[in-house]
């Protein structure tokens, strides 16, 4: 499944990279959620806040899912103790979490450079 909070850039803009990343792999994407950015901070919110988070949260739960694919690490948490918390957390249930649609977005444009992708649990 894609998430993308809406930060940054326009959340179907975010989501049509990260629908390129999972194209590349082949994988299937079952569901496309966007939360709306906080005006104040460009950025999600707590997760424990966001209605989007909740549902990548049921449907991985409910096995509809097996991980997700978010733009990037910071539209999730700008703390990484807590990302990395998450990332343990996801593991555990026997999901994951892959930060790539950053990767999509610089091959559409070549100008950017190709940062260098954050795994957790994933297989390609």
């Amino acid at each position: 499944m894609i998430y993308t909070p809406a930060a940054e850039l326009d959340g179907g803009v975010l989501t049509a990279y990260c629908r390129s990343y999972a194209d590349e792999r082949q994988w299937t994407v079952v569901a496309e959620i966007t939360d709306p950015a906080d005006p104040d901070t460009g950025l999600g919110g707590p997760l424990g806040d966001r209605l989007g988070w909740a549902r990548v949260l049921s449907l991985l739960a409910d096995g509809r899912a097996a991980g997700v694919i978010t733009w990037t690490r910071r539209g999730i948490t700008p703390d990484s103790s807590a990302y990395e918390a998450l990332c343990a957390a996801l593991r555990a249930r026997g999901t994951f979490l892959v930060v790539g649609g950053h990767l999509a977005s610089a091959r559409l444009y070549p100008k950017q450079t190709e940062p260098a992708l954050e795994r957790t649990g994933a297989t390609s």
